[in-house]
């Protein structure tokens, strides 16, 4: 069990090999994932009141939600969905047939990632009215739903637990010092300041690397992400329009969230960038 550790020493050419040397790896490493299936419903899922996944296309997730950046220590867990109506396909309410399952599994990183190597730790379906077949929230246009689910890690971190309660700062406080932080990382990246901007990331990518005990390769995939941000001519950021607070954590952790028309932004971090891809 170790802190994580200050990033002062590190700088853009040793942020690879020094994430490596900080990743532990246990004779047990387990993962735990999460297995969707929607019927027609939008939802959201956090994941001790962090957020995991935003869903809010046509059809079902089909990809697993991975969620040990979430999970600090061993014990008790809470998953939390919220649901919303298919308004896309003229559906302003929850009907009838409205569906939501979640499937909690726990997987050995050092095992083939396949179904037969992992293990159910709780299935949970959306209640159903006293018919049994009707969802509960038919005719609602929300709902939220929250289980716990017992977890065992081989770490511990602190993570977010121990800072203050946001909610007790004015919004509009909370708002220019978060914009202030906004702009600085956004400084950054259009100065191009590799090392500084290093140093600012090496911490929260350590954490999820360590929680979900990475391997080289997947080291390396991340530091190929901080070299496109670093060199990449044709970035260029998003102005902070749109936006609004959100609190998350239990209300220790702020970020700002996109309120924008366009729906390949909306709801998603209010900090984005564009860029030119090889098809132009």
């Amino acid at each position: 069990v170790t802190a994580i550790s200050s990033s002062d020493s590190i700088t853009y050419t040793n942020f690879y090999s020094e994430m490596v040397k900080r990743v532990k790896h246990y004779p047990e490493e387990p993962v735990y994932l999460l297995f969707v299936n929607n019927e027609q419903c939008h939802f959201e899922i956090l994941v001790n009141d962090m957020p995991v996944e935003s869903y809010f296309k046509e059809g079902k997730l089909i990809s697993p939600i991975f969620i040990n950046e979430m999970i600090l220590k061993s014990g008790k867990h809470r998953v939390t969905y919220r649901l919303c109506p298919l308004k896309e396909s003229g559906l302003s309410k929850f009907g009838r047939f409205t569906d939501f399952k979640v499937e909690v599994l726990r997987w050995d990183n050092r095992k083939e990632m396949k179904f037969e190597n992992m293990d159910t730790v709780i299935v949970h379906r959306a209640l159903k009215q006293a018919d049994g077949k009707s969802f509960i929230g038919t005719d609602q246009v929300f709902y939220e739903f929250s289980f716990d689910f017992e977890a065992k890690v081989p770490y511990e971190e602190i993570g977010w637990t121990e800072s203050e309660d946001l909610s007790k700062i004015d919004e509009d406080e909370l708002f220019i010092g978060t914009k202030a932080a906004y702009d600085y990382i956004g400084s950054l990246v259009t100065k191009k300041d590799k090392d500084q901007f290093a140093k600012l990331i090496f911490n929260p990518i350590l954490s999820q690397y360590r929680n979900e005990f990475s391997d080289d390769k997947d080291i390396s995939d991340g530091k190929k992400l901080l070299t496109f941000w670093a060199n990449d001519k044709n970035l260029t950021l998003n102005t902070l329009d749109d936006v609004k607070v959100q609190l998350f954590g239990e209300n220790k952790v702020l970020t700002l969230i996109s309120t924008s028309s366009d729906d390949f932004y909306n709801k998603k971090s209010a900090f984005s960038t564009d860029y030119i891809d090889d098809d132009g």
